[in-house]
């Protein structure tokens, strides 16, 4: 799964569309934490149906990319993470194999019609 891959929560019934910034290769979920509720917690704690020396990758959902970033489609993909981050967008750390990816929207300028 690489950077700029368009995923969605496959543990949910009625996901939110997702855009993957980052998938370091030398991180698992057990190294990303994240604070909740005034704990701090590994992605591994809270995905405990997933090995905790599963691939990690970072998501930022597609709602506040659009919100916040209106031309993040734009942005080279290996640019996301630190785009993301100058925004201070969240991030969320998910096991790889719990996101599906999706596919991308047509272009707008497409023309479905037949003659």
């Amino acid at each position: 799964m690489d950077e700029g891959t368009r995923v969605v929560d496959g543990d949910e019934d009625d996901p939110n569309d997702a855009v993957v910034v980052w998938r370091p290769a030398d991180m698992t979920t057990a190294d990303w934490t994240y604070e909740a509720g005034g704990e701090t917690y590994t992605t591994a704690e809270s995905n405990p149906d997933y090995p905790d020396d599963e691939q990690l990758v970072v998501v930022a959902f597609e709602r506040a990319l659009e919100e916040a970033w209106p031309e993040w489609t734009t942005v080279d993909p290996s640019d996301l993470y630190e785009g993301v981050k100058n925004r201070n967008l969240p991030l969320f750390g998910f096991p790889e194999s719990r996101l599906e990816p999706i596919a991308p929207d047509p272009p707008n300028d497409v023309d479905n019609s037949s003659d």
